[in-house]
């Protein structure tokens, strides 16, 4: 573990066109970044935390009424909220596609500004299949 700037260590695992999971150890918690190819793929953070459907509430995208519908519609499943909401036409994929990177983006800079973090590199994890296709600008 080291005690470095997470920009710093975005930086080079961009250069080194790093793939796998950066954990982000804090005083509350532990969060991870998921990078593949050197580029920020996701995160899960510990504070902070947001559903997408509260985010996309909160940008408002979506009413009340929807987020009750989607949450019920998702409830005992492995269904992702968004492609429900996508498929109830509350939003379009593209309106899915962006707030979840609005969303990660906000993760990332959430992390980026926490003090006496510790990081621990991962190459060989296996990456979550909802990062697949997702690239985070830093």
């Amino acid at each position: 573990m080291t005690e470095t700037p997470l920009a710093a260590l975005l930086v080079e695992a961009h250069r080194r066109k790093a793939t796998g999971i950066l954990t982000v150890e804090h005083a509350t918690g532990m969060s991870k970044v998921f990078l593949r190819d050197g580029d920020p793929a996701g995160a899960q953070v510990f504070v902070g935390f947001k559903p997408l459907g509260q985010f996309l509430l909160g940008q408002g995208l979506i009413d009340m009424e929807t987020l009750e519908k989607s949450l019920a519609a998702i409830a005992g499943t492995k269904r992702l909220q968004g492609d429900v909401l996508v498929e109830m036409g509350a939003i379009t994929a593209a309106q899915r596609d962006q707030a979840l990177v609005e969303q990660q983006m906000m993760y990332l800079g959430q992390l980026a500004v926490l003090g006496g973090a510790t990081y621990k590199f991962e190459t060989s994890a296996t990456l979550p299949s909802w990062t697949e296709g997702m690239r985070i600008s830093t």
